[in-house]
C-alpha cells in the first residue's frame, strides 16, 4: 500500500494532500478473516510512518466496534489518537443535514415537510443514520424530472417509520435473489433478538 501511495503522490503535486476515507470500517472486523487482518494493519501502519507521504486517513465505524481498534496496537501506536464521535443531531443540525445536500442537487422539500420528518424521527435530537436512510429513500424514489419532495411522496413511503421499517426489505431486494430474501430476513431478525 505504501508503494502504491508513493507512486500516487508522485503524480500529485507535493502540495496536494490525498485523503483516504474508509467508510463502514466495522466490516474489517466482521467480513475479513482474522488471519488476514494483521497484514492489512501492517500495511496501513507503514503509511502514516512514512513522512514523505502526504496522506491522511479516516476510518468510519459504528461505535460498538470502536474498541476493536485496540487490536491494532502495537503496530499502530495509538489508534484512538484522533477520534470523533458522531452524536445525535439537534433539530437545527438535522434540518441542515436534510436541506443542504438536497439544495446542492437542486431539490427542495415541500413547505414544512422537513419539520414533519424530524418530528417523526424524534423530539429534540435525531440519530444521523435515521436521517440518512429517510432522506436517501425519498431521494431515490423521486422521479428524475421532479425537483420537490412532497408530503404525498413521504406518505406513500410510510413516513419515517415506514421507511425505517422497510429498509431491510429494500436492501435485501436490491442485493439478493428472491428465493434468498425471506431466509436472510428471518436470520437477521433472529440476530437482532439475540
Amino acid at each position: 500500500m505504501r508503494d502504491f501511495l508513493a507512486r500516487a503522490s508522485n503524480v500529485l503535486s507535493t502540495t496536494t494532500t490525498l485523503y483516504i476515507f474508509l467508510d463502514q470500517f466495522e466490516e474489517f472486523f466482521t467480513q475479513l478473516e482474522e488471519t488476514a487482518r494483521p497484514e492489512f494493519v501492517r500495511e496501513l501502519a507503514e503509511c502514516p510512518e512514512d513522512e514523505s507521504l502526504n496522506v491522511r486517513w479516516g476510518l468510519a465505524l459504528r461505535s460498538e466496534y470502536f474498541g476493536n481498534l485496540a487490536s491494532f496496537r502495537p503496530r499502530i501506536r495509538n489508534p484512538f489518537e484522533n477520534d470523533y464521535r458522531l452524536n445525535r443531531l439537534t433539530c437545527d443540525e438535522a434540518r441542515e443535514a436534510v436541506a443542504k445536500p438536497a439544495a446542492q442537487r437542486g431539490i427542495s422539500f415541500e413547505e414544512g415537510l422537513i419539520d414533519t420528518i424530524l418530528d417523526d424521527l424524534g423530539k429534540g435530537e435525531v440519530e444521523p443514520p435515521q436521517v440518512q436512510l429517510v432522506c436517501s429513500t425519498l431521494y431515490e424514489t423521486l422521479p428524475s424530472e421532479t425537483r420537490v419532495i412532497t408530503r404525498e411522496t413521504y406518505a406513500a413511503e410510510g413516513g419515517a417509520a415506514g421507511i425505517l421499517r422497510e429498509h431491510l426489505g429494500r436492501v435485501l431486494k436490491r442485493d439478493l435473489p428472491a428465493e434468498q430474501r425471506s431466509i436472510a430476513q428471518r436470520l437477521l431478525e433472529e440476530l437482532i433478538r439475540v
